[in-house]
């Protein structure tokens, strides 16, 4: 134990060994005493503690550590089980850089980490099992890249990240089974870029996820089946990217639930008038923020077709659609929106998804229309005939049921007192065959997505 100029206290080398060696009461009652105090294990040799006990188990469990600086910066801890389970980190950096732990369990499971940045980057770990489990970090940055991990299972379920970013960049896991299940994300970004998984990976039922700004597999391996979903009703603020991953097991994303940020194109912010762009308006058309979404949905919806999991494909699509949307001035606004297919596709079908939204349309037009041709009764028979006006309408709807000629030509003759139709009522029939046509197609192209095999 010394003092620097500053009189910060520090526990370093052969001095904090020896109290290490007294036990957890000793350790923690000097940390009780000096709780702003660092602690350095740098580079230490903690297999030779093993030759000297015999002992199978480098304990720190339950042990408390000071809020200053926490380093095992290049310790070795040799063959046997690592024990960090329940130990309480202060605020400090921690620091487990280029540590090498052996053949054994490594546990961390149900540590609390202060707020301070953890490093476990260029770590390698053993052939045992890795128990993260329920370990609690901070908002500092955890920096996991470079790691390798062995062939045992890799535990991360039920972790609660901060709000820190999550760096998993570079790593190699091993044969085991990696599992992040349950585990509650922070508010930051999460980089799994160019990690490899030798073998089965579970990132189910994810926490938080609303919170994360990217979350990247770019350019990983998964050398196993790979499952990620979220927790129930909760979406990622972000398209989770998979671009340039390689595959070549069953990737699930059944329960993967994303959105992205969108704002308003600069000539709808720049209207002339509030109404269009008032919260919640129908016309309100949105444009992606982030250019690079539109790539990151197509990879998804590769991967959901590659494993035959069409109505998550398209979602993806659609998604996909709504990213790569532009929308450019034009002095004769709104007309570009109102002509636009894209957006009366969105509008009346969800990109032929609901069979609801134009089938409730085909009524309305069916009801309107009916009013209009009753209207025009009335100034040709002076009587408001809206029971033989909804008969007409309906065979504007349906001109290819067989009875409908027969039943257009009597309800014609009821309407307008003559079998010969008036030439300006065709306009209307014929705008009425047109939207009915588009509307009844859509319907169809519904039942299609819904009932595809």
């Amino acid at each position: 134990m010394s003092e620097t100029s500053d009189e910060r206290i520090v526990l370093a080398g052969e001095k904090a060994l020896e109290l290490w060696r007294q036990g957890k009461d000793a350790w923690n009652k000097w940390v009780e005493e000096h709780p702003e105090a660092d602690v350095y294990f740098f580079g230490t040799d903690f297999s030779k503690e093993r030759n000297v006990k015999d002992v199978n188990v480098i304990s720190f469990r339950d042990f408390l550590f000071p809020s200053g600086e926490i380093s095992f910066c290049g310790a070795t801890f040799g063959a046997g089980d690592v024990d960090f389970s329940e130990a309480e980190f202060g605020a400090g950096d921690i620091d487990f850089s280029h540590t090498i732990f052996g053949e054994g369990y490594v546990d961390f499971s149900d540590a609390s980490i202060g707020e301070g940045d953890v490093d476990f980057s260029y770590t390698k770990f053993g052939e045992g099992r890795v128990d993260f489990s329920h370990t609690k970090f901070g908002e500092g940055y955890v920096d996991f890249s470079h790691t390798k991990f062995g062939e045992g299972y890799v535990d991360f379920s039920e972790t609660e990240f901060g709000a820190g970013d999550i760096d998993f960049s570079h790593t190699r896991f091993g044969e085991g089974y990696v599992d992040f299940s349950y585990a509650s994300i922070g508010e930051g970004d999460v980089d799994f870029s160019h990690t490899v998984f030798k073998s089965n990976v579970l990132f189910e039922t994810l926490n938080h996820v609303s919170r994360v700004y990217s979350f990247s597999f770019r350019h990983t391996v998964f050398d196993g089946p790979l499952e990620i979903s979220t927790n129930h009703g909760e979406a990622f603020s972000c398209v989770p990217d998979f671009t340039g991953t390689k595959t070549t097991h069953h990737v699930s994303l059944e329960g993967l639930k994303c959105n992205f940020p969108r704002q308003y194109s600069k000539f709808i912010r720049n209207a002339p008038s509030k109404f269009w762009t008032f919260k919640g308006n129908w016309l309100g058309q949105k444009i992606a923020i982030d250019p690079e979404d539109g790539e990151r949905l197509r990879r998804l919806k590769e991967l959901a077709e590659n494993n035959k999991d069409h109505q998550k494909a398209l979602d993806f699509h659609i998604m996909e659609m709504k990213a790569m949307r532009k929308f450019k001035p034009s002095k004769w606004w709104p007309l570009p929106l109102l002509i636009n297919s894209e957006f009366w596709f969105d509008k009346l079908s969800d990109y032929g998804r609901s069979i609801e939204r134009p089938f409730t349309v085909l009524l309305f037009v069916w009801v309107i229309f009916a009013w209009i041709y009753a209207l025009c009764s009335a100034f040709f028979t002076q009587s408001f005939n809206y029971i033989s006006s909804l008969v007409f309408s309906g065979t504007q709807i349906l001109p290819f049921v067989p009875i409908g000629r027969s039943a257009r030509s009597q309800t014609a003759e009821m309407l307008f007192n003559s079998p010969d139709i008036p030439l300006f009522i065709y306009f209307f029939a014929f705008g009425q065959s047109i939207i009915s046509l588009v509307l009844i197609f859509l319907i169809g192209l519904a039942l299609k997505h819904r009932f595809k095999l």
